[in-house]
């Protein structure tokens, strides 16, 4: 049976339809949904603009494989829960293209995620996962036989907030302090979403994104902290013309790295793994209500 799901996050807008294991369609744009929420407490119109430009088009590709709107799960995360004019822009899009948009919670974010990453298979008895958002972090430490989540927190904090914070060193750190992440801490850390996908890509030196590449890689903290150093000395230009596959989220990628970089330092973790599989590989066999 073919399925589809899309996941609205606070900076991309993805979209997954599989039939069984076969992934039929896998997109990623950036739209910046999160952009300057906290000051404004709102969407932009520009970002919404560009969302729902983005969803037109995955309503289009849905139709082609024979799914009705109703029946494709969508999600959203951390920016939808605070803004104010949410729940008006979803209805726009329920009305006009038929997508019913699910806001989710943190602990629901965190599960669901947790979900898409595990979907993959991994042999260690306790895992760490880590989901950099545009507007949120969920950290999980899940044991894996028999399953269990252990602990979970979401944390206010992603690529996109950090990028529109003065001092993005000084702002990570204000976040975390309120945090013992060593709560979170399992045998291995497993990383997904956006922001470590394409900070994966640029350690494997990839001009193009490469999922069968990326998933499932694993990186040391120094070949993070290497990456920082390489991107510091880099110009806009310079991003574009050796990581084309970034676009917009050139603009949110240090911001990502210095972020991944301080939680795997609080947390001891000398080493990490990147996973493809998030929140929409998980989500998409949840049942709508």
């Amino acid at each position: 049976m073919i399925k589809a799901s899309i996941d609205i996050g606070s900076n991309s807008v993805l979209l997954l339809v599989k039939d069984g294991d076969k992934i039929l369609e896998n997109k990623a744009n950036v739209t910046a949904l999160g952009k300057n929420i906290d000051k404004t407490g709102l969407f932009a119109q520009e970002s919404m603009d560009e969302t729902y430009k983005v969803l037109e088009s995955y309503k289009n590709l849905i139709l082609e494989h024979k799914i009705e709107p109703q029946n494709v799960v969508v999600t959203a995360t951390e920016a939808s829960r605070v803004v104010k004019n949410a729940k008006e822009f979803f209805a726009k899009i329920l009305n006009e293209l038929g997508l019913e948009i699910i806001i989710i919670s943190g602990e629901q974010e965190a599960y669901y995620s947790t979900m898409g990453v595990l979907s993959s298979g991994y042999s260690n008895e306790i895992v760490s996962i880590m989901d950099i958002g545009g507007a949120s972090t969920e950290l999980v430490k899940v044991q894996l036989n028999p399953f269990k989540i252990l602990n979970f927190v979401s944390m206010p904090i992603g690529a996109v907030r950090i990028n529109d914070s003065r001092d993005k060193e000084e702002y990570i750190e204000s976040i975390l302090k309120d945090y013992d992440l060593n709560d979170y801490r399992g045998e291995l850390m497993i990383s997904t979403a956006g922001t470590m996908t394409s900070l994966a890509a640029m350690m494997l030196n990839l001009s193009e994104y490469n999922d069968s590449k990326v998933h499932d890689s694993k990186f040391s903290l120094e070949s993070l902290n290497e990456l920082k150093n390489k991107i510091a000395s880099l110009t806009e230009s310079d991003l574009d013309h050796q990581y084309p596959f970034l676009e917009k989220r050139r603009f949110t990628i240090m911001s990502g790295l210095l972020l991944a970089e301080s939680i795997l330092q609080k947390m001891s973790f000398d080493n990490f793994f990147v996973s493809s599989r998030g929140l929409r590989y998980g989500t998409i066999d949840m049942e709508k209500e």
